[in-house]
This record gives structure tokens, C-alpha cells and sequence, in this order.
């Protein structure tokens, strides 16, 4: 439960849930050398939010803990020879949020102690996100970022990079994300924004590669007149990884806005990527792509976003390939819930996916998310995602299908408590019968959040 009190100017918000999962003392046996100290991390962000907290007028302290029971029928994702698990986790959280009219400070800590039927032991899982958000002067702000998360299933956020495909199964891992970020907006909807990201995966198994990924980069835009806007964004990878060869890429996209109304975009798009693999130049390889777009407000409750165009693969070695490249979003918002509806395609690459399968492909996906509020208590969802892959590189399996699906319901009584139960299925198809797979997992939680302590 998460509690607010303005004084001031300012508002200051702590939340303490609980979720939790322990193969995770094995985390303090990783080599010192790859790893951030993760008791430094927790120390240091607890000293920021004290810090932070200490003008405040009003803090509030609240706390729960979440009771989870979990079935999955399929846990290493294998196509024949199925290993089912039931789990029992228990998880506490911990949330701090700050905020005046110059800064913000978030915080979330959740271990989760997870007992196996299977193995009759137990193991701990780790997930710890901080952020501060600061304005240095009216047109000057910054931030500091930071996710760290232990655990074995796999794990994606589309905000902190974090991608690691559901085809790993069951693997014990850790990963870090750090960003910081420096925006100047100088003008209306004109900008200078720098960034720096470090992304650290490693893997307690030798099966899939470790990686250091670092990523500065720079995005400036200007309007001009009351139509146009011409925006520039370009970044620097380099991808350090523990078994294969490194990786430089260059990319940058140029966008060319114009606005019509105050409801219309309209776009043009091009982009350009060049990878390089050190000592590896059999593998280098340029994307460019060239498309038209436009955004609209199609009413007070729905917007649409669609760009398409053409890619074009130049490899050093290999053939050249070129795909359709395409970008919907259609979001709407209704009196008891909301649905989206996304798609896109292109060539995609996943040397970051966590796993050693090949990289580049060319794809298309489509996905679908529903939530409906059935009664004043009672919240529903339902989500339906289809994905298809055709990789170049990779042998003997070249083509790859992709169905997740589920729903959820959950249940809100006695002013603090949540009954809830989630089904989730996933299935994945190829042209070799062992890097075919489906899985069924299913989730009952049982939760309570409380308020504890002001002031």
C-alpha cells in the first residue's frame, strides 16, 4: 500500500510489499572482478535516501508480504523428457519514494526465498532498483539509475535493457544495469540529452556467455517554426563478452517531424548501424533503413503510431538481405479497462539475448494486452503475444515460431489483502525437433500491505 503527504512542496512516499525466492548465497562467490558489490549498492542507496528524506516533513513506512505458490510443467524448456517443479515463495519489499519540486528518489528492494519440491531446498533471489531524478536549473536535469537482479527465470525490461530470452529455461544468473543521463531542453520541444549505460550479465553455467555492454550516447532536437523538428539520436556499443568475440557497433537515426495539428505527426525515418567484431571481420556487417510514419490522437482515449519502410543487411562475406520494416501501436482506453494493440518487423539482433543461438534474423511479432475491471474489487487481464524469426546464421535450425499467452485475475478485500492466480503458457517451434518447447506455469499469491510507521 503505498501512502503520499504533500508539505511544502514536497511528498514523500515509502512502500514495503514482500515477494520472495536461495541458490542466491552462490552470488557472493562470483568473481570480485565482474561483479558490483551488491551489499555496497544496498548501503549506498539506503545512505541516498536517507539523505534525501531528511528535509522532509512527512515520510510514511508501509509493509506487507506476498505468499506465492508456483507449478511450472517444463522447467529447462526441453521437447521431450519434461521437468515440473512446484515452488513456495515468500517475498518482502521494501519502497522508498521522495519527492519535492527539484528531486525525486525511488527505491525497491525485494529478496524471495523460494523453496523447490523438487530439490527439497531452498534458494534466494535478489531484485533491487533505484533511481534519482534531480532539476539542476530550469532547463537543465539529470538522473542516476540502477537495477540489479539475481534469480534464475528469465528476466526482460524494456526500460533497463534487461532481455533474456524465455528459451534459457531455468539458469542461474546475475545481472546490473547502470544509467546515467545529462538533459538540456534549451528551447520548446528542442534538446540536448547525453547518456551512459553498463549492463553486466553473468551466468553461474558456462552453457550461455558473459557480457560487459556499455553504451554512451547523444540525442539533440530543435523545432523549427511551429511544424517542423528535426531530431538526431546516435550511441556507441561495446559488447566485452567472456567466450565469444567482442563487439563495436555505431548507430545513429535521423527523424524529420512535421505537425500538422495538434493531434497529427507525420515522419521520416532513417537509420544506420555498423557492427564490428574484433579479430572476427568475417562477421561484420552495416543496417540502413529508410520509412514514413505518423502519429495521431484519434480521441481523448486512443492514440495510433504506425512508421513502415525498408531495411538493407550489408555483410563483408555473406550474402546482403533487405526485409520490410514496420512499427504499429494502437493503445485505448475504456470506462472498466484499456487494451493495446502493438506489431512490428524487421531485422533484429540478439547478441544480448543471453543465450548462444544465432543473432541476426528477420522477424515479425505481433501482441495484444487486455485489462477489465469485472467488479469494484475484482481486476482481470488477458495477453496474447506471436512472434516469427528466420535466422541467417544460424544452422541447421533457420526459422523459429513463437506463442506466449495468459491471464490473470485478482481479487482486493479487507482494505489491505490481494488474492490473485496467473496462468502463463509459452511454446516455441523450429525446424529441429530439441529447440522445440511449451510450457505451462501457473500462480497463486496471497498478499497483505499495511501501513506501519509516519513521520
Amino acid at each position: 500500500m503505498l501512502m503520499s503527504r504533500r508539505h511544502h512542496g514536497r511528498e514523500i512516499m515509502i512502500f514495503l510489499n514482500v515477494e520472495l525466492s536461495r541458490d542466491d548465497m552462490n552470488y557472493f562467490r562470483l568473481p570480485m572482478t565482474k561483479r558490483i558489490s551488491f551489499p555496497l549498492k544496498v548501503a549506498s542507496i539506503i545512505v541516498l535516501a536517507a539523505f534525501s528524506g531528511a528535509e522532509a516533513d512527512q515520510a510514511v513506512i508501509s509493509g506487507g508480504g506476498t505468499v506465492r505458490q508456483e507449478y511450472d510443467s517444463n522447467i529447462y524448456r526441453t521437447n521431450r523428457d519434461h521437468v515440473s517443479e512446484w515452488t513456495t515463495a515468500f517475498s518482502p519489499t521494501l519502497i522508498f519514494k521522495d519527492t519535492t519540486q527539484y528531486h525525486s528518489l525511488f527505491f525497491q528492494y525485494t529478496p524471495s526465498v523460494i523453496y523447490s519440491d523438487l530439490t527439497a531446498s531452498e534458494r534466494w533471489d535478489h531484485w533491487l532498483s533505484g533511481r534519482y531524478d534531480m532539476h539542476v536549473t530550469e532547463h537543465v536535469s539529470c538522473y542516476v539509475r540502477d537495477t540489479f537482479v539475481q534469480a534464475e527465470d528469465p528476466y526482460n525490461d524494456d526500460e533497463t535493457g534487461i532481455v533474456l530470452a524465455d528459451s534459457r529455461g531455468r539458469k542461474r544468473y546475475w545481472t546490473n544495469n547502470v544509467a546515467v543521463g545529462l538533459d538540456y531542453d534549451y528551447a520548446k520541444q528542442s534538446f540536448i540529452k547525453l547518456s551512459y549505460v553498463n549492463l553486466v550479465l553473468d551466468n553461474e553455467q558456462d552453457a550461455y556467455d558473459d557480457y560487459v555492454k556499455q553504451i554512451p550516447g547523444m540525442s539533440v532536437a530543435h523545432l523549427f517554426g511551429q511544424h517542423w523538428q528535426v531530431q538526431a539520436d546516435y550511441s556507441f556499443t561495446r559488447g566485452n563478452f567472456k567466450q565469444e568475440a567482442d563487439l563495436e557497433k555505431h548507430s545513429g537515426d535521423l527523424y524529420i517531424y512535421y505537425h500538422p495539428s495538434a493531434e497529427t505527426k507525420l515522419f521520416g525515418h532513417g537509420g544506420y548501424a555498423e557492427n564490428k567484431y574484433v579479430e572476427v571481420q568475417q562477421n561484420d556487417y552495416e543496417i540502413s533503413r529508410a520509412s514514413l510514419g505518423f502519429e495521431r490522437q484519434v480521441s481523448s482515449t486512443a492514440d495510433l503510431r504506425f512508421e513502415g519502410g525498408v531495411e538493407f543487411l550489408l555483410r563483408d562475406v555473406l550474402e546482403d538481405e533487405k526485409s520490410f520494416y514496420y512499427r504499429m501501436q494502437l493503445n485505448k482506453k475504456m470506462q472498466q479497462g484499456s487494451i493495446s494493440l502493438s506489431g512490428e518487423g524487421g531485422i533484429d539482433e540478439q547478441q544480448f539475448n543471453g543465450t548462444s543461438e544465432g543473432d541476426l534474423s528477420r522477424y515479425w511479432q505481433i501482441e495484444t494486452v487486455i485489462s477489465y475491471t469485472l467488479t469494484q474489487y475484482l481486476l482481470s487481464s488477458v495477453s496474447c503475444s506471436f512472434r516469427e524469426d528466420r535466422y541467417w546464421e544460424l544452422r541447421p535450425a533457420d526459422k523459429e515460431e513463437k506463442l506466449q499467452a495468459g491471464a490473470s485475475l485478482s481479487y482486493s478485500f479487507g482494505r489491505w489483502f490481494v488474492a490473485s492466480v496467473r496462468y502463463d503458457y509459452s511454446s516455441q517451434e523450429a525446424d529441429v525437433s530439441w529447440r522445440c518447447y511449451d510450457d505451462n506455469r501457473v500462480f497463486f499469491e496471497l498478499g497483505l500491505n499495511k501501513d506501519f510507521y509516519r513521520w
